[in-house]
Parts: structure tokens; C-alpha cells; sequence
């Protein structure tokens, strides 16, 4: 991923930066990093080494930028600038900044660093400065301080669990219960959701329950009620893309021009890609142009330029 920013580098005379953060991306493609992250997926079941892996790619890709533009001192700002942003990477000191890899040498930096998808950046500007040829650098981690906190960590973490255990073992009931009690409505016996002002028939819009919602409305609820966001009933079948519901709603007589805090009911379903719902709200009198709240509308969420390209979408999706 490369951001508009970057390129702002090049009006600034940093164009072997520039050079390098593109070689940089263009190499996880000529390595075809993301094909091969699929094939180990498994190896994410393994702790610290998909991490690992992904590290990797990160060295490789650098020194491929780095042979490209063949500018060992650009290849290094460009990394710090990473890091620093790109006003004041050009006043960093390099060394300074390499030395955190001595004084921030400890258990939890190293642990830190393992969960990680990328090495910490000195230690990548480092390993430019050695693929260069300019030397060692000499700084190195202090694996007496990282076993101590290593040790430590692990420890805090083992006696955290063995002691939730516990509690669980002795107080699973106790949490079932309020859990219970803070899901459960006394008056229809149905569990409703965290939202304030969630209804039964929201509820069962939601999961797409048409009988649920038969029920709800048999009841008496309210078909235009809405939750503390602004969210009807016909929202909530919109947000889980349960079209049955949608038209069972509208056939009730459910707005179809309803929105919440954020949207319109139409935006909302074009915003995730549920065509199919999106084209019954339009057939039972949405209108695509209706802005909601967030000054956007359906045509927004679809790139469409007009009604027609977005019906020409809809009907070809």
C-alpha cells in the first residue's frame, strides 16, 4: 500500500527515497509474497512464525529496493522517513537512532517485535547499511536482558491464566448468569443485542426470523421505532442483508427512505455490496440521490455517476 504522501518526496528532491519505497512494494510482487502468505496460512496456527515470515519479507524487499537504486544513504532515509514522517526524517540522527537497538534491548521490545509483520526499523536500516558493504555497525541485542524479560513475561502471562482458571472454575456460574440477565428481556424472554433501544422486532430483523417478526408485530411493536443510533427495524435487516426481511418489512409498511445516524438504508446496502437488496429498496421507491447523514448517497457508495450507471450496476451485479 503506498499513500499520496510519499509521492511528495520527489517535489522535496527525495527521489531515490521515492525509488526505494516503490522498488520496496513492487518487490513483494516480484517475490510474489502474498500468493505464498496464502499457501503457509496454516503456519498462522503456529505462535511467532507467520510473524517471522512476514519479517523476512520485509529484509528481502528491502535489499532488493536498495540494489535498485543503488543509493545505500537514500535506502536509509527512506526507511527512517517510515518511521519519523517526512519533515523531519532528514534531521534524525542515523546513528542515535541505530543505538536503540542496544538501549532498547529487553524483553518486552523483543517480545513486541516477535508479534510483529515488521522488524523494528533500526534494525532494518542496519541491515541496508551491512547489504551496502559500509561495515558492521556493531550494535547488538542484549540476549541476557530479553531472556530475563522473556522469562519474566511468560511467567506473568502462565500465572495469569492458571489463576483465571481458577476463577472461572469457581465463578463460571456466577458470569453465566449476568450475562444472562444483561442479554434478557423480562417481557419477551428473547435475547436482544448490546444497542440501547434494541426492539424484539429489530432483533428478529436482524437474524431474518420472519416469524419472529410476525410474532413482534402481533405483539404490538412499534414497525417505525428506532434504537438509540437512529437504526429502524428495516435498518437491521439491511445491516445483516436478509432481502426476505427487507421485503417482508416494506410489505408492512416499512420506509423504505429510512436511515440511521450514519446512512440511508439504500447507502447502507450499496455500501456492502448487497446488490440484491439494494435493487428491492430501489423497486419499492428507494431513491438512489437520497443523502443520509454522512453526506453521501447510494451513488457515492457505488462510484456511480448517474441513476442509470448505478441501475446499469445493480442490474449487472
Amino acid at each position: 500500500v503506498l499513500y499520496s504522501e510519499v509521492f511528495e518526496l520527489a517535489r522535496e528532491q527525495g527521489n531515490d527515497e521515492l525509488d526505494f519505497i516503490l522498488a520496496h512494494e513492487l518487490a513483494h510482487i516480484k517475490r510474489r509474497h502474498v500468493w505464498k502468505n496464502i499457501i503457509i496460512l496454516p503456519a498462522a496456527l503456529i505462535p511467532f512464525l507467520a510473524q517471522a515470515y512476514s519479517r523476512s519479507c520485509e529484509y528481502t524487499c528491502d535489499r532488493h529496493a536498495a540494489y535498485v537504486v543503488n543509493n545505500a544513504a537514500a535506502s536509509k532515509r527512506a526507511l527512517t522517513l517510515l518511521g519519523i514522517g517526512k519533515k523531519m526524517y532528514r534531521e534524525v540522527n542515523e546513528d542515535a537512532y541505530m543505538e536503540q537497538i542496544k538501549n532498547e534491548s529487553n524483553g518486552v521490545v523483543w517480545f513486541s517485535e516477535i508479534l510483529s509483520t515488521h522488524p523494528n526499523l533500526p534494525k532494518r536500516i542496519q541491515s541496508i547499511q551491512q547489504f551496502a558493504g559500509q561495515g558492521l555497525v556493531g550494535y547488538r541485542q542484549n540476549t541476557g536482558k530479553i531472556a530475563l524479560g522473556a522469562t519474566l513475561l511468560f511467567g506473568s502471562m502462565f500465572a495469569v491464566y492458571f489463576l483465571s482458571v481458577a476463577l472461572f472454575a469457581g465463578g463460571g456460574q456466577v458470569y453465566s448468569q449476568f450475562l444472562s440477565d444483561f442479554y434478557m428481556d423480562e417481557e419477551w424472554g428473547e435475547s436482544y443485542g448490546i444497542v440501547e433501544g434494541e426492539t424484539a422486532l429489530m432483533s428478529a430483523a436482524y437474524a431474518g426470523d420472519i416469524d419472529g417478526i410476525e410474532e413482534a408485530l402481533a405483539n404490538g411493536e412499534d414497525l417505525h421505532a428506532v434504537d438509540s443510533e437512529g437504526a429502524d427495524a428495516l435498518m437491521y435487516a439491511v445491516y445483516s442483508g436478509n432481502t426476505e426481511a427487507v421485503q417482508f418489512l416494506i410489505d408492512a409498511g416499512a420506509d423504505v427512505e429510512t436511515k440511521d445516524d450514519y446512512s440511508t438504508a439504500l447507502a447502507t446496502a450499496a455500501a456492502i455490496e448487497d446488490y440484491r437488496t439494494a435493487l428491492v429498496l430501489v423497486e419499492n421507491g428507494a431513491d438512489p440521490l437520497a443523502y443520509g447523514p454522512d453526506g453521501l448517497n447510494a451513488l457515492d457508495y457505488m462510484g456511480a455517476a448517474s441513476e442509470e450507471e448505478f441501475m446499469d450496476q445493480l442490474n449487472n451485479r
